[in-house]
């Protein structure tokens, strides 16, 4: 029993963690940023989550979700990716509190005061995080559940996992919340951590976040595509009939807007050819390149820290040579 109840766990786990949980993005917004209190607030999100699994894996058995096939190769997959993902967490735990205690309270305060939070207070974070963790796996865990007979197998599997990523969410939380003042601006606060550590771990870690990422993807359209086959097997590629329309809306829509973008692109070049010699500019291409950057559909500010971006990122650092300035047609 119990090993079937490990195994429902981990790929309650896996399906729940999605790419902005590896990445710790997602619990700097949600926890870190609220300072200390936060950890308390993970806690409270991991009890919702543990106590939502556990229900829904539950009413997914009692429903039976007959029909669905080849599950327990999908939630074994989703449930071997976890472990690795678990342990470069523990790695970095452990990392932080040997190098950032004792903590400079007064600093890891004022760092995670500047941190953006989508959510006004600790109380509605922890209530939406975790509603947004079982939205996104409601699907998968019905039909995991749907593929066990007793109820209460896969209700203490969800509990299992629910705890499970209870104690991983705080520490995660804990660690990107020391680590606030080595990983500040970073889109990938862990991978920014372990890739200080050494680059090899960075490069493990940006692996674990892709594999995150398609963690959370299969999860998701299995579910869907094993409910649009239910009962006829030989229709299961719906799956792929459905990334074939994704594939023909985008070409579609990129047919029908190629001028514009052709447009955009050269008007793009010149900026960054104009953004480059922004110390040498005259006045008439200071206000060409102003017009520019108004004629782009992106907002202004956005456009130019792209471009920014891609500037600095050339060769180190840019180059501030003079460049030809192509002519716009």
């Amino acid at each position: 029993m119990w090993t079937k109840v490990t195994k429902i766990g981990l790929a309650f786990v896996g399906i729940i963690v999605g790419a902005g949980f590896a990445t710790g993005q997602e619990t700097v917004q949600y926890f870190a940023s609220f300072g200390t209190p936060g950890i308390l607030r993970a806690v409270v999100c991991g009890l919702i989550i543990a106590v939502g699994g556990m229900i829904i894996l539950q009413l997914g058995t009692f429903h039976l979700a007959v029909g669905f096939l080849d599950v327990d190769r999908v939630s074994a997959l989703t449930g071997s990716i976890t472990p690795l993902m678990m342990a470069l967490i523990l790695f970095a735990f452990g990392y932080v509190l040997l190098t950032q205690l004792p903590a400079d309270h007064a600093l890891l305060a004022e760092v995670a005061g500047r941190q953006v939070s989508p959510m006004p207070n600790w109380w509605l974070a922890a209530v939406n995080n975790a509603g947004m963790c079982l939205m996104m796996g409601v699907s998968m865990t019905l039909v995991i559940g749907g593929n066990y007979l007793d109820p209460k197998i896969t209700g203490l599997g969800g509990l299992l996992g629910g705890v499970a990523y209870m104690v991983l969410l705080v520490m995660i939380t804990v660690l990107v919340y020391l680590a606030l003042p080595l990983t500040e601006g970073s889109d990938v606060p862990t991978v920014a951590l372990l890739g200080q550590i050494h680059p090899a771990l960075g490069v493990i870690s940006v692996v674990v976040v892709f594999l995150m990422i398609y963690n959370t993807a299969i999860g998701m359209f299995y579910a869907l595509g094993r409910r649009l086959s239910r009962n006829r097997p030989n229709r299961f590629p719906v799956l792929g009939y459905l990334g074939l329309v994704l594939v023909a809306v985008m070409v579609v829509t990129y047919l029908r807007h190629r001028g514009e973008i052709a447009v955009e692109s050269r008007r793009r070049v010149l900026i960054r050819a104009l953004f480059v010699r922004r110390g040498e500019l005259s006045a008439a291409e200071t206000r060409r390149m102003d017009a520019l950057v108004a004629a782009s559909g992106i907002d202004d500010a956005a456009l130019l820290d792209a471009v920014r971006e891609d500037v600095d990122g050339e060769d180190g650092g840019g180059d501030n040579r003079a460049h030809d300035l192509p002519t716009e047609k």
